[in-house]
């Protein structure tokens, strides 16, 4: 009797470990997958035991199976691809999962998506989905990620440097900076609400696809491998793809662009040619044309005592530079107008767009010079038509004749100054005498 007993509390010992060996998977479905499996199942039982599941380090594929809830994956310890799209999930649980190289969890209904742990994931593809946010600050190898078709309105990719491949399209993402994304290939961010893409740092990009934005200028003047180019249905008014290498540009669509009138390209006479003949394959609007040069930014200057100051006062922004420092910008000179504290030779950068152009240089040789009142120093007639002259009861060492744009045009030591060369307008006289100086405003007839 005794021995009876001791084989049944045996028999039930042996039971309970081996029923505690098993995976629990609620998810009749996921359990029919995995079951089913025998690279995973490899005893044929009816059940997956932890065993199994830490032991397997292959691609599980349980695409369109019906299932709601994968619980029981995270005992997939080594498991490096996991195939679950086309199901009804709105969570998983690959915490545990810290082999994962690929992710493809697409058309599901996902609301959230943790891949702190995921550190080996390398592809991502959660594309039909309901997500809102995104954290991949920890997935640093990841090299190809697509998000399409959800519901997000920001994405910070600083530290996925590794990204070769990225498509986010159809989201509700109103920015996008690439700066730090320098092997990208391929981008796609059709149908978003982008209204600017600064693509500069993205020199071996090929592939961009940006349809349906509201962008409204477009630089892609670097990407020196470029082949495929939408960006159709924008608000573009600028369009630069003089890379070098047009050539090499199998197709670019650009039509739905109306105030698009100028594209500019390597070589005006190639692109019309060859870029409007190719049916399917390029596509412009009626209005657009092709020019080595789109940029008309009005750069010009005018001078008053010692300011300089920009005509165009509606640009994007300004930055003054020294010409006589390889025109280096001076740093807090932002403004439409600049005063310099020191003579010197100055010019302006100014940005429309994505255009920018710099002004021609202009000298300012009066910082810091003594005045004299107007009663010791005189300049007549004004307006002169031949000449002027210059009375002073001072000593004259110098008298120089400046354009408007401070460009030095008479240098002389007399008095009496012919200035019949000159043209009609205004000009300044800068008066250098032993007892000081003095610049003085006058018209030339």
């Amino acid at each position: 009797m005794k021995k009876t007993i001791l084989s049944l509390f045996t028999l039930l010992a042996v039971s309970i470990s081996v029923n505690a060996q098993n995976v629990t998977i609620p998810d009749a479905n996921f359990k029919a997958c995995l079951v089913g499996n025998t690279l995973i199942n490899t005893n044929n039982d009816s059940e997956i035991q932890v065993s199994e599941a830490s032991a397997f380090t292959g691609t599980l594929n349980c695409n369109n199976q019906g299932i709601s809830d994968m619980t029981g994956i995270e005992t997939f310890t080594a498991l490096q691809y996991l195939w679950c799209h086309a199901n009804q999930l709105t969570s998983i649980d690959i915490s545990n999962n810290s082999a994962l190289m690929g992710l493809f969890c697409f058309s599901n209904q996902l609301t959230s998506l943790d891949l702190s742990n995921n550190f080996a994931l390398t592809n991502l593809n959660c594309d039909g989905n309901l997500l809102t946010n995104l954290d991949l600050s920890n997935n640093t190898a990841l090299e190809a990620f697509g998000c399409t078709g959800n519901q997000l309105t920001s994405l910070d990719l600083s530290n996925n440097t590794a990204l070769v491949a990225f498509r986010c399209s159809v989201n509700q993402l109103t920015s996008l900076d690439l700066s730090n994304n320098t092997a990208l290939t391929s981008l796609d961010c059709t149908e978003n609400q982008l209204t600017s893409l600064n693509l500069s740092n993205n020199i071996v990009l090929e592939e961009l696809y940006c349809s349906v934005n509201s962008i409204v200028s477009l630089d892609l003047s670097q990407l020196l491998s470029l082949q495929y180019l939408y960006c159709d249905n924008n608000n573009l008014s600028f369009l630069n793809i003089a890379n070098g290498a047009n050539g090499n540009v199998s197709e670019l669509i650009a039509s739905e662009n109306p105030n698009l009138t100028c594209v500019q390209v390597d070589d005006a006479a190639w692109s019309t040619i060859n870029w409007t003949s190719s049916a399917g394959d390029f596509n412009f609007d009626a209005g657009a044309s092709f020019s080595e040069n789109c940029c008309n930014v009005d750069v010009n200057t005018t001078v008053n005592a010692n300011v300089i100051s920009a005509e165009n006062t509606t640009a994007d922004s300004y930055q003054w530079v020294d010409c006589n420092n390889a025109n280096t910008p001076i740093t807090g000179e932002t403004n439409a107008t600049i005063t310099p504290t020191v003579n010197g030779s100055y010019a302006v950068m100014i940005t429309e767009g994505s255009c920018t152009e710099t002004s021609s240089c202009t000298t300012i040789s009066s910082v810091g010079i003594n005045e004299l009142t107007v009663d010791n120093i005189q300049l007549y007639p004004n307006p002169a038509s031949a000449s002027i002259t210059i009375e002073t009861d001072a000593i004259i060492e110098n008298v120089k004749i400046f354009s408007m744009l401070g460009n030095l045009l008479i240098n002389t030591n007399e008095n009496n100054i012919t200035v019949t060369e000159l043209s009609p307008g205004v000009y300044f006289a800068l008066v250098k005498t032993d007892a000081g100086s003095k610049q003085i405003k006058f018209i030339k007839k």
